[in-house]
């Protein structure tokens, strides 16, 4: 009887095999060991295909919120928020959003206003983790953003992040969430989180809604803050009862 060995590394296979046909003594018949590249940057230790998984989500990113902004766009023109030619679109675009998301919470809002808000959220809506990033880059800008949520959001002081902003920016302070770099690192003075912007739509919807109850506002919800649940990972079969998965690691 022959008998087979393995010992499986990150960038070889050793192997050999035994003759056990003597069971008292057992023979080495052959030995030896494969050695492939290692898949990772020689210096950072990182997947080589890492890039390319990068850039694919960059796309998949970029496609989704052209949809939403298509899919706001439609939702906007159906009830009259925003009007069906491209001319007219262009002007209620250059109606200042920062200034009507302060007045949604103290008056009635016109049609194209209201649109030119709800636009402004479908492309920016703010900061959310769901998963711990294996890059250690990625990782260290997920906790400089998270610093600066935190920081934005003491700074709120109950008031919305459309107000805030419109309050740092007729203080003559930028709105724009930018990193600075000290060092090696990214640093947010502060940052958006998604549950700001939700909250925010939350309060003005409730003082818009008396004045457009048929819009349709989970809809109108659901086009901004929809996100795509992550994909549960599959699970391998077992070695050994090959007709049953393995259990989950966790």
């Amino acid at each position: 009887m022959l008998r087979f060995a393995f010992d499986m590394g990150t960038n070889s296979i050793g192997w050999a095999v035994l003759d056990l046909f003597d069971t008292q003594s057992p023979q080495i018949r052959d030995m030896g060991v494969r050695i492939y590249t290692d898949g990772r940057e020689a210096q950072k230790g990182v997947p080589l295909n890492e890039a390319r998984r990068d850039a694919r989500q960059m796309r998949r990113q970029r496609d989704r919120k052209i949809r939403r902004k298509k899919a706001m766009l439609h939702f906007l023109v159906d009830n009259k928020l925003m009007p069906k030619d491209r001319d007219e679109q262009l002007v209620v675009a250059q109606l200042d959003p920062y200034s009507l998301r302060a007045a949604a919470l103290e008056r009635k809002l016109e049609p194209f206003e209201l649109g030119r808000i709800m636009m402004q959220f479908s492309i920016r809506r703010g900061f959310k983790s769901n998963r711990k990033e294996a890059n250690e880059d990625k990782e260290k800008e997920q906790s400089s953003m998270l610093e600066g949520v935190q920081v934005l959001k003491d700074d709120l002081a109950g008031r919305t992040l459309g107000q805030w902003l419109f309050q740092q920016r007729a203080g003559g302070n930028t709105v724009r969430f930018r990193a600075r770099i000290e060092k090696t690192k990214a640093v947010y003075s502060f940052y958006p989180s998604r549950e700001m912007y939700e909250d925010e739509f939350n309060r003005i919807r409730e003082k818009q809604e008396d004045y457009y109850k048929n819009l349709g506002w989970d809809n109108l919800h659901r086009i901004i803050f929809f996100q795509r649940p992550l994909k549960a990972p599959e699970r391998g079969r077992c070695r050994f009862y090959t007709d049953e998965y393995r259990a989950y690691k966790a």
